[in-house]
């Protein structure tokens, strides 16, 4: 399988979200990326959540529920330490024809 070269900026599809080219930064020297989400909680084990928000044109609404998740503390440049939620998606590359 060749490798792909992307570059600082890309656009993905996250096939199990429904949401498709989506623009995303790469970061080389980090071990996970993020996506913006809205409408966190975390009940009885399960994390619920929607996925961007009502500005980005690909937004679709819907709250998605993962059972497989996990919480990490994340400490930002300055010192200061979040709580953040990690969850694993696949994602995949549109073909530069399926571009729009």
């Amino acid at each position: 399988m060749d490798k792909k070269v992307i570059g600082r900026v890309d656009v993905v599809n996250f096939p199990k979200l429904n949401l498709n080219e989506i623009s995303i930064k790469i970061d080389t020297g980090a071990y996970t990326s993020s996506i913006h989400c809205k409408d966190i909680e975390e009940v009885d084990g399960v994390l619920k959540c929607k996925f961007l928000d009502d500005t980005h044109p690909n937004y679709n609404g819907k709250k998605f529920s993962f059972t497989n998740y996990d919480v990490v503390y994340v400490r930002s440049s300055n010192g200061q330490v979040d709580v953040r939620y990690s969850i694993c998606l696949l994602y995949t590359s549109p073909s530069p024809r399926d571009r729009g």
